[in-house]
C-alpha cells in the first residue's frame, strides 16, 4: 500500500508538533505502508484572508489564517499539483487543514486528537468570546468537510470521535479510535520496568510534570500538590520539564527542581527524560484542557502511574482506577494529596498499577500497537 502523507509542516522535522508528526509517519511505515512525504506546504495568503482577519480584529476577536478558505484551498492545489504523477493508494495526513479541500480521484484519511468543534470553549485561544463568527463558521466547515470527504478518520480518543460525529456530522461508520504512542525510542520490556517501579524509594515521592504551557497543563496545581504532601509529613519532589513556575509557584522551594525544556532528539535530552520517567512515582498532569497528551503513553512506557483530569481525550490516555487516577477539574491539591498517600501506603498495590500502566502502554498506546490498528483501517480501503 502506498500513502501519500501531507502536513504543512516538514514531517522530518522531529521538533514539529511535539514530534507527532515525524512518528505518525513512522507508525505508518511500521504498518507496511509505502510512504510518500508531501511536506512543508507552502502558506499563501490572500489579500481577502488579511481582510477577514482585519475585521476580526476590529471587533477584537481572533481570525486564525490556517483555517481560512482561501488558505486551505491553496494546500490543496498544491497538494494535487505534487500528486499529478505519482501511483497512490490513499492521501493521509495528521489533521484536516491540508486535505479538506482535495478534489483529487484518491480517497483520503487522517489521524488527529481533536476537532475544531471539540475544542471550541475548551481551550482559552479558541472561546467563543475569542474568535469571530466567522473564524468558527469557516472552522466547524471546515471539519465537517473533512470529514465528509474521508473514507476513514483515525482520532486518538473517544472525546475526539464523538466530537466528530456530535459537533461535524461524521459518519460514525467511519470515524476509528486509535491514542498516539510515546514520541521517544522505547526498547526495554516488562522485567525492566518491574525492576525500576521497585528500585523507586519507599519513604518519599517524586512526581513528574512534563509540559510547555504551565497554566493549562495545570502546573500551578502540581506545585501545591507537592507542597502538601511535604507538609503533611511525606517528602516529595516536583520535577518540571518542558516549563517555568511562576516566581509565585515556585517560591524557592528545595523540592522544586526545574529541567527547562528537554530535548530528547539528543542523547544527553534523552537520557535526562528517561531518567526522570524512571525514577517518578506519578505523572502530574492536572490539565484544564488537553487532546489526548502523549506524555500518558512515555509515563506508561515506564510504569508511571498518572493522576490526571477528566478533560477533552485525557480519559482514553489514562484509565482510572486501573493505569492511574482522574480528578475532577475542580479538585484540590488535597485530593490529589489524600490519594497519593493511600496508593504510596500500599507498595504492593501501587507496584500493581505501574505495570498495569506498562501493560496497558505494550496493548494501546505504543506505535506498535498504533500500526497494527492503522494498518487494519487504512487496509480496507485498497
Amino acid at each position: 500500500m502506498r500513502a501519500a502523507y501531507v502536513t504543512t509542516y516538514d514531517p522530518a522535522d522531529v521538533r514539529a508538533w511535539s514530534g507527532l508528526g515525524y512518528y505518525i509517519s513512522r507508525c505508518l511505515e511500521l504498518a507496511g505502508i509505502v510512504v510518500e512525504r508531501v511536506g512543508p506546504l507552502p502558506r499563501r495568503i490572500h489579500q481577502l484572508s488579511r481582510l477577514r482577519q482585519l475585521e476580526a480584529k476590529l471587533q477584537r476577536r481572533g481570525y486564525p489564517l490556517d483555517r481560512d478558505p482561501d488558505v486551505t484551498r491553496a494546500y490543496a492545489a498544491e497538494v494535487e499539483r505534487r500528486l499529478t504523477s505519482v501511483s497512490l493508494d490513499v492521501v493521509f495526513s495528521p489533521g484536516t487543514i491540508p486535505i479538506a479541500y482535495l478534489q483529487g480521484r484518491h480517497p483520503t484519511a487522517f489521524w488527529a486528537d481533536a476537532t475544531f468543534g471539540g475544542m471550541l470553549d475548551l481551550y482559552r485561544e479558541y472561546g467563543r468570546g475569542r474568535l469571530s463568527r466567522r473564524a468558527i463558521r469557516v472552522g466547524s466547515e471546515l471539519d465537517a468537510r473533512a470529514l465528509d470527504r474521508a473514507a476513514v478518520a483515525l482520532y486518538a480518543s473517544e472525546w475526539a470521535a464523538w466530537s466528530a460525529i456530535e459537533y461535524h456530522g461524521a459518519d460514525p461508520e467511519r470515524v476509528k479510535v486509535v491514542p498516539f504512542g510515546a514520541n521517544m525510542p522505547v526498547d526495554h520490556g516488562r522485567d525492566e520496568v518491574g525492576r525500576l517501579v521497585s528500585a523507586r524509594p519507599h519513604d518519599r515521592c517524586r512526581l513528574l510534570f512534563v509540559g510547555v504551557d504551565w497554566i493549562r497543563k495545570g502546573g500551578d496545581l502540581a506545585v501545591e500538590v507537592t507542597r502538601a504532601l511535604n507538609e503533611q509529613g511525606l517528602p516529595t519532589e516536583l520535577h518540571v520539564v518542558g516549563s517555568s513556575p511562576t516566581e509565585t509557584d515556585h517560591d524557592a522551594q528545595p523540592w522544586l527542581h526545574r529541567h527547562g525544556f528537554v530535548d530528547k532528539t539528543t542523547k544527553d535530552g534523552s537520557r535526562l527524560l528517561r531518567r526522570l520517567y524512571s525514577g517518578a512515582h506519578f505523572l502530574i498532569h492536572p490539565a484544564r484542557a488537553e487532546c489526548f497528551g502523549v506524555v500518558f503513553s512515555e509515563a506508561a512506557a515506564h510504569g508511571v502511574v498518572p493522576l490526571a483530569t477528566r478533560v477533552g481525550g485525557i480519559p482514553t490516555a489514562v484509565r482510572d482506577g486501573e493505569t492511574g487516577a482522574l480528578f475532577d477539574v475542580s479538585a484540590s491539591a488535597d485530593d490529589y494529596a489524600d490519594y497519593i498517600q493511600r496508593l504510596l501506603a500500599d507498595r504492593a498495590g501501587y507496584e500493581r498499577r505501574a505495570l498495569a500502566a506498562f501493560d496497558d502502554y505494550k496493548r494501546r498506546l505504543s506505535w506498535e500497537a498504533a500500526a497494527e490498528a492503522v494498518g487494519k483501517h487504512l487496509g480496507r480501503l485498497v
